[in-house]
């Protein structure tokens, strides 16, 4: 409701302006021959022609930084991915350690043992 109401403003405004601006003047296209239009017709026409040139500007902003998001999350995911493998492998390092350690208790205890059997 708002968006038909502003468009309704809009365009009296520029109903306005065109009856008020009627003169004709000469626009000339690289070195072609001169045109006659009113000047509202130049003045409007310039006006979408720089927003259709922000709306395109914008547009491409907006996938560029899509595209930048979109590979920051793929190298996120790949950083993730790379620290769940080094935490994987450092368990399996640990749990090395200490079946290590273990089987040198372990055996400590056997020649414990065995010394205190041959006394």
């Amino acid at each position: 409701m708002f968006t038909l109401i502003f468009a309704i403003i809009v365009g009296m405004g520029i109903a306005f302006f065109a009856t008020q601006n009627t003169t004709y003047v000469p626009v000339n296209f690289f070195g072609y021959p001169s045109l006659e239009i009113p000047l509202y017709v130049v003045i409007v026409g310039s006006l979408f022609v720089g927003l259709a040139l922000a709306a395109i500007i914008s547009t491409v902003e907006s996938l560029s930084s899509s595209f930048t998001i979109y590979g920051k999350e793929k190298t996120i995911e790949r950083m993730r991915n790379k620290i769940e493998q080094l935490e994987i492998e450092l368990a399996n390092t640990r749990g090395e350690k200490r079946v290590a350690e273990e089987r040198t208790h372990q055996s400590g205890v056997l020649h414990n043992l065995q010394h205190k059997l041959h006394f």
